[in-house]
């Protein structure tokens, strides 16, 4: 059992409830305004748990990176007035959200990395236009866990530059042809931008994890608008503005208030928690392979692991599992894909 950890932000109070086996976070019931609050964020386009991850060497990319067309770039124009957090609801389509929202079809879908019409509970983004009157008031928006009616797994991976495990995983994850969701530390891949090249040279998701992974409870907006922005620069310097960052982000620690939501909702992300976390950076005394591999393998019950969203860092006790845990996943008919395949399908 975790210890419970509060964090206080204008006046509310969120208490951080974790039980073993699946985690999630606490509900915000405030629905709120958001107000445009990312002027100065380049609105750039993309596509952990309770310690910093150790932070990876690696050599360089055995490819180059693909295309600018092989990943849908969401990248939002100037005229975005701000943006909304939406739960979508039976029978809206994308042209209904754009309607109601107040934005175009197209922004929607290449925004949220949609492939076909999103399902009832999906949460998105709309990015509402300037000039363009909105329906919708912005509402609190936190994933735990992907649709449920397909045997599939999002096995996510918190990473910096200086994680070891990292250029292990990647291998194991190539031989095995799966690709995956990487939510990168800004701060840190500046240190080895090889590992980010490389995770998007073998088709892997990119997703934002913040520039310092310090928590977003103990930060004004201003610092996390700055965590936000900085990080997106730097992925933007590595691989180019054509390789999508937006719009998933995981808090530090999984830590967040409703003024952390706000502000994080604000900036154009949905916040991603997880199903499970794999424990391998927690504590003062990190556990072995096999404990993480038990943990990951057995602390969910069979029905909530279709559209599980496991949580590991990349680190080398995980690496050096990586091929198990597929494996023992795959006996069981399951199969393994990024975050926006497991969230729409």
């Amino acid at each position: 059992m975790k210890p419970l950890r509060i964090g206080v932000g204008l006046m509310f109070v969120v208490v951080v409830l974790t039980r073993c086996g699946s985690e999630l976070p606490p509900s915000n019931p405030y629905g709120f305004e958001v107000a445009q609050t990312l002027a100065t964020l380049p609105p750039t386009a993309t596509t952990s748990a309770t310690t910093t991850p150790p932070l990876m060497p690696t050599s360089q990319p055995t490819s180059p990176p693909p295309s600018p067309t092989s990943v849908p770039s969401p990248t939002p124009p100037a005229s975005i007035a701000r943006y909304i957090g939406h739960n979508v609801v039976e029978g809206e389509t994308i042209a209904v959200l754009a309607q109601r929202g107040g934005s175009s079809a197209d922004l929607i879908k290449r925004y949220n990395r949609l492939t076909r019409e999103p399902q009832p509970d999906r949460e998105l983004i709309i990015p509402q236009l300037d000039g363009q009157n909105s329906e919708y008031r912005s509402e609190k928006l936190m994933v735990t866990h992907g649709h449920t009616d397909k045997p599939w797994i999002a096995w996510t991976f918190d990473c910096g530059g200086k994680n070891a495990g990292g250029p292990k995983i990647l291998e194991a994850l190539r031989t095995l042809n799966i690709t995956t969701t990487f939510f990168i530390l800004g701060d840190s891949i500046i240190e080895n931008p090889a590992v980010l090249r490389q995770m998007v040279a073998d088709g892997h998701e990119i997703a934002h994890h913040s520039y310092t992974h310090r928590s977003f409870l103990t930060l004004t907006p201003e610092e996390m608008l700055d965590e936000l922005q900085r990080t997106e620069q730097v992925i933007n310097e590595i691989v180019g503005p054509d390789v999508a960052v937006r719009p998933y982000f995981r808090f530090p620690y999984g830590e967040y208030n409703p003024l952390a939501l706000q502000t994080v909702i604000g900036a154009g992300y949905v916040p991603i928690h997880w199903t499970l976390d794999g424990r391998d950076s927690y504590g003062t005394e990190l556990s072995p392979p096999e404990e993480i591999k038990r943990r990951l393998t057995t602390f969910l019950a069979d029905d909530e692991l279709p559209g599980a969203i496991l949580l590991s860092h990349c680190v080398e006790r995980t690496a050096s599992i990586v091929p198990n845990v597929i494996a023992y996943y795959t006996a069981k008919g399951y199969e393994f894909d990024t975050l926006s395949e497991v969230l729409e399908r």
